[in-house]
């Protein structure tokens, strides 16, 4: 019992930490029916937690977070055990009224709801594009971005696709969550602002939050984010990293700047390149790992090239309508 309540206790940190996955929630099916053996291992997880205070209001608080862990299970089992319960009398009803519904489709066309229209925008490489959606979010998308949406939301979700970098000011509606879909993961809010960089072609996928709350959930994990934080995802190692991060530094490029934190070569190229509507290539592989630090505000490509050279020593010329970096 002693294991099973370490495991417990782990599972609780992540929770609390904004980070847990659907493993995590499997493992506590075991622990779901003994409520004591629960008890006990949230009282042992706030024992050894040295990082939280010790006063009895945190106590509480601490408590009823990991208590939410517990009834994701609990909800996730209830659903299904109504279904497996209903399922032949949900059949039969359907055929039963079926025949109704086909009539009522076609004598009562006049009354059925406009069907949803998509929209789509493509921001061609130097350009940007600022819009409005219907329930009043404002989008501002970055160079090479894509973005799929509705010209209204229908239901209890907002859901948008991005293909590329935007700045999300969301409008507040606590009955309907915004959703922005991308190839790796989705970032979920209810009101915020907040940056999502997800170029398909790119190897990291970066959200960092400038004001509200953001959960972002990736196939088998989900993480929490503050303002001023940063998650960093890598596509190809699957590696996650959280940072601390002035997120105003994450969107100098809605006036032009640009801003490089520990970043490759190799992102730093495809990022001037989606910039400045240019062609770069890298003249070896080992100059593509090379790592890149600094922010530059209104500059021309040339003195970001400059700027490179100076702290990295990686050089260019330009041949054709191509630059080439080279050491």
């Amino acid at each position: 019992m002693k294991q099973d309540n370490r495991s417990v206790n782990k599972i609780i940190k992540r929770y609390v930490d904004g980070i847990y996955t659907i493993k995590d929630l499997n493992a506590l099916s075991n622990l779901r029916q003994n409520t004591e053996s629960l008890s006990e291992a949230m009282d042992q997880c706030w024992e050894d937690s040295t990082q939280i205070s010790t006063s009895a209001v945190e106590h509480e608080k601490y408590r009823n977070e990991a208590q939410l862990l517990l009834n994701k299970l609990k909800r996730k089992e209830r659903g299904f055990r109504f279904i497996s319960v209903y399922k032949y009398a949900a059949a039969i009803t359907i055929l039963l009224i079926s025949g109704l519904s086909l009539f009522l489709l076609y004598t009562t066309i006049p009354n059925r709801q406009e069907e949803v229209v998509y929209s789509k925008i493509y921001v061609a490489n130097g350009e940007k594009e600022s819009l409005t959606l219907s329930d009043g979010t404002q989008i501002t998308l970055n160079s090479g971005s894509y973005l799929r949406y509705p010209s209204r939301f229908s239901g209890n979700k907002r859901i948008i696709e991005i293909n590329g970098e935007a700045f999300l000011q969301v409008h507040h509606d606590a009955e309907k969550q915004f959703i922005v879909r991308t190839q790796k993961v989705d970032v979920k809010v209810l009101g915020t602002s907040f940056n999502v960089k997800a170029y398909d072609e790119d190897e990291q996928v970066m959200v960092s939050v400038r004001t509200g709350k953001v959960q972002v959930d990736l196939p088998e994990a989900s993480m929490n984010l503050k303002p001023d934080e940063m998650i960093i995802l890598d596509k190809t190692s699957g590696e996650l990293e959280r940072r601390s991060i002035d997120s105003h530094k994450t969107t100098t490029w809605i006036t032009g700047g640009l801003f490089f934190n520990k970043t490759n070569m190799e992102t730093v190229a495809k990022e001037l390149e989606r910039c400045y509507n240019c062609n770069i290539e890298i003249e070896n592989d080992a100059l593509k790992k090379e790592v890149v630090y600094g922010e530059h505000s209104n500059e021309s490509l040339e003195s970001v090239l400059k700027a490179i050279a100076y702290a990295v020593g990686i050089k260019h010329r330009v041949e054709g309508d191509k630059i080439i970096l080279y050491k």
